[in-house]
């Protein structure tokens, strides 16, 4: 099992990892300039901006800026030679947006694309914006009708088999019969309000040993945790461990 640091513009955590971590997740941000990662040591993962940076894939009224953001983003895949490039499918933010507008997008996208599975959604303006695959079912739908991988975000599968009154540990193993290329794994503080992810794991009571054991051997595995730099070599050392031992 090999485990991934993910930054967003953080050149100092990108430098402090690039001989501990097995390989580097990028989520792009617009106005970085990423030319620090053009000779870096590890395989790159790059992650396309999400709904907050201003893409959304089922919002017909927004193709023009969607293609500008990944034309970006495929061009910065092409220059550290990544492999996986991840995208989160859309949310139904206004009544432009349809998952068929999502589908088709998505599908004349590159061939690298993993779609990621979400939670049930987002409030923005007191309104709840529910955002696309946030079912194994309907993620089977995407990557069917798309042609593109699959991406499991553990974290996310959690948070919807609760909101959908399921028990989660059962619910991960309906995602990973659809043979995720790639994951995300991150702490949290399950069924917490106000909601808590992207945690250490000290902080977190996700089951790390049951779902480690869970994942195929091979899995990729990119840490969704604190951006402290100690934090972080904390919770690589500690799946690691849990890893090994469950080998």
């Amino acid at each position: 099992m090999k485990f991934g640091v993910k930054i967003y513009r953080e050149k100092d955590t990108a430098e402090y990892f690039k001989d501990k971590a097995d390989f580097l997740e990028v989520t792009t941000v617009p106005d970085v300039d990423y030319v620090f990662l053009r000779n870096y040591p590890l395989p790159i993962v790059i992650h396309t901006p999400h709904h907050k940076m201003g893409v959304n894939h089922a919002d017909s009224g927004n193709r023009e800026q969607n293609r500008k953001l990944f034309d970006y983003v495929r061009s910065l895949a092409d220059s550290v030679h990544s492999d996986k490039i991840v995208l989160h499918p859309g949310v139904l933010s206004n009544e432009r947006c349809s998952k068929e507008e999502a589908i088709s997008a998505i599908r004349a996208l590159d061939k690298r694309i993993l779609i990621e599975n979400l939670p049930i959604g987002v409030v923005e303006g007191g309104t709840l914006q529910e955002f696309l695959c946030m079912t194994a079912e309907e993620v089977e739908e995407f990557c069917k009708k798309t042609g593109k991988g699959f991406c499991l975000d553990i974290n996310h599968a959690i948070d919807s088999a609760i909101i959908f009154g399921q028990e989660y540990i059962s619910s991960l193993s309906d995602y990973l019969k659809l043979n995720p290329a790639y994951f995300h794994l991150g702490g949290q503080v399950i069924g917490s309000l106000p909601h808590i992810e992207h945690t250490s794991f000290d902080n977190s009571n996700v089951p790390l040993e049951k779902v480690l054991r869970m994942l195929p051997r091979n899995a990729e595995v990119a840490l969704e945790v604190s951006t402290d730099i100690r934090k972080i070599e904390d919770d690589l050392r500690m799946v690691r461990t849990i890893s090994a031992a469950a080998a």
